[in-house]
């Protein structure tokens, strides 16, 4: 298999209905917001030349991945956190994307 730029090979973590679990929050069938404790790989991983206008804030400045991606039921992007030398106690920092770097407490 070939992969061409913009593919990934990781676990979507989908919720149901093909939400994608997030830190920021995912719709849920009952008209509402859920935060997760895990947060997608494809969120904020779509192409960068299109339109993410319709997903609500906060939406990363780049449209998810998937059937939700820039629509108002997109998943939302986890916060964003400036790193520095110094550690905050109970502040975990993990992703490998910039500008997307979720956290947890």
């Amino acid at each position: 298999m070939s992969w061409r730029p913009g593919n990934i090979d990781a676990d979507p973590l989908f919720a149901e209905s093909y939400h994608l679990k997030s830190l920021g929050g995912r719709w849920q069938s009952v008209e509402s917001w859920v935060v997760d404790d895990v947060h997608s790989p494809c969120i904020d991983a779509g192409d960068p030349e299109s339109d993410y206008s319709k997903e609500s804030e906060p939406n990363g400045g780049r449209v998810n991945m998937g059937a939700y991606g820039n629509t108002p039921q997109a998943s939302r992007s986890g916060y964003k956190l400036s790193v520095s030398s110094t550690p905050i106690q109970g502040i975990t920092v993990s992703g490998d994307q910039p500008g997307t770097t979720p956290y947890s407490r």
